[in-house]
């Protein structure tokens, strides 16, 4: 973990480098704070606003780098940027005044703040999305010189610059921005063809929501216009809900988000919904109604799936015109698929037809065979080989009910003192 204190020193030498080529305009932006009694009206206003703006921003961004992110939040401090171009070019216009001990001072500390960034902790996976200006570093390191030589030849080109800053020709003055532009397009080039640049990050973080073969596999497979709901689980508060935000963002057709526990992080606005005792989802009271819902496959939601994205584990399902739980299961261990002795499959809003459970032993629990019994049908496997067992569903009061008991049971040992039987992976049901 790196120091609080090296992140502070990071985000404030990015703030002279947040491009390379923008340090004449850091340096532009000093002298005219230096200088600042001299100079006219609108270039004070100017000032006025820039200098504070500067200041302050570096000052947040520095305090949650510090505590909270081990890496240069140039997403976050870029927005400097354009005052430093701005004080540049109004610098030029005002004929490049340079008071000698103003000038040196500005170049000197310009120059220096980039020396002062840890490369060798930061170029690495977490540049390619917060911290675009040190992927042409990356490149430089891995095709030209080592990584321990990049502050060298950090510090060297922004000593050059410098120099030129402090004494370049108002004849030549044009020369400055055309560096800065020089620089944008080099690192602009670089963020887009690099191997560790903008489009690989771009489908890595897609990776991270969607993989289906098309990001609108849902308008592909309902159409753009259809009503989707999406159900989102809450069941770990602590992960990036990934697959509700990239998918309501590629997908027209997705529109209400319903939370089953917690809305999800990132503000989006969600309803909170309960369950019937049938196990429709109620908002307010009133039942939830839509044509397709989508959520994780683990929630038993009712209904017909009509697409899916298996890697991320997501069903679409057409519904009966209501969103609701169609099943629960009891028996099994908290976010597990071990069982005890007995497992309860209860099917809400029944009319008959049969479940089906996949299951699967573990060898090593139990040297001899196991038998998982419902409903007078039963299956005995000695391997680790996944078994099926099916069983018809007897309706009472529009509820069916199945117990799967399974027989011997096993505890493993001191470190888990649960009371196992076998893995029941999935349910599938059958209509009557």
């Amino acid at each position: 973990m790196i120091p609080p204190e090296a992140q502070t020193r990071r985000t404030l030498g990015h703030n002279g480098n947040v491009r390379r080529g923008l340090l004449i305009g850091c340096a532009a932006l000093l002298l005219l704070a230096f200088i600042a009694r001299s100079l006219d009206r609108p270039l004070r206003i100017f000032l006025a606003a820039a200098l504070p703006l500067t200041a302050w921003l570096l000052l947040e961004v520095g305090a949650f780098a510090s505590a909270l992110s081990p890496r240069i939040q140039e997403r976050n401090l870029f927005y400097v940027a354009p005052l430093f171009f701005i004080a540049l070019l109004a610098w030029i216009e005002r004929g490049m005044p340079r008071p000698p001990r103003a000038a040196a001072t500005a170049a000197v500390l310009a120059a220096a703040l980039p020396g002062a960034i840890p490369y060798h902790h930061l170029i690495d996976t977490s540049a390619e999305s917060d911290t675009l200006a040190l992927l042409p570093l990356w490149w430089l390191q891995e095709t030209i010189v080592g990584l321990d030589t990049i502050p060298v030849v950090v510090v060297a080109a922004a000593a050059a610059i410098g120099l030129m800053f402090f004494s370049i020709s108002p004849r030549y003055a044009l020369v400055l921005p055309a560096l800065v532009l020089l620089w944008f397009a080099f690192a602009t080039e670089r963020i887009e063809r690099f191997d560790h640049g903008f489009p690989k990050a771009s489908v890595g973080a897609l990776y991270q929501g969607i993989t289906a073969p098309r990001r609108d596999w849902i308008d592909a497979a309902v159409g753009r216009d259809a009503d989707v709901a999406f159900v989102f689980s809450g069941k770990d508060p602590t992960h990036h809900p990934d697959t509700l935000w990239e998918n309501e963002f590629y997908n027209r057709s997705i529109g209400p988000v319903y939370d089953l526990r917690q809305p999800s992080m990132g503000g989006l606005p969600e309803t909170k919904v309960t369950q019937r005792a049938d196990g429709v989802l109620l908002d307010n009271g009133q039942p939830v109604r839509h044509a397709y819902v989508l959520s994780e496959q683990s929630v038993p939601l009712a209904g017909t799936v009509v697409a899916r994205d298996a890697l991320k584990g997501m069903a679409l399902r057409r519904t009966d015109g209501l969103v609701r739980i169609g099943y629960r299961v009891t028996g099994l261990y908290p976010n597990d698929t071990w069982s005890g002795k007995r497992v309860t499959y209860t099917r809400l809003r029944c009319a008959g037809g049969t479940v089906t459970a996949q299951l699967r032993r573990d060898a090593n629990l139990i040297t001899g065979s196991q038998t998982v019994q419902a409903e007078s049908r039963r299956v005995t496997f000695l391997s680790s080989d996944d078994a099926t067992l099916t069983a018809p569903l007897h309706p009472r009061n529009g509820v069916c009910r199945v117990v799967f008991t399974v027989t011997p049971t096993a505890i493993p040992g001191p470190a888990d003192p649960r009371m196992l039987g076998v893995h029941f992976l999935a349910f599938r049901y059958t209509a009557p």
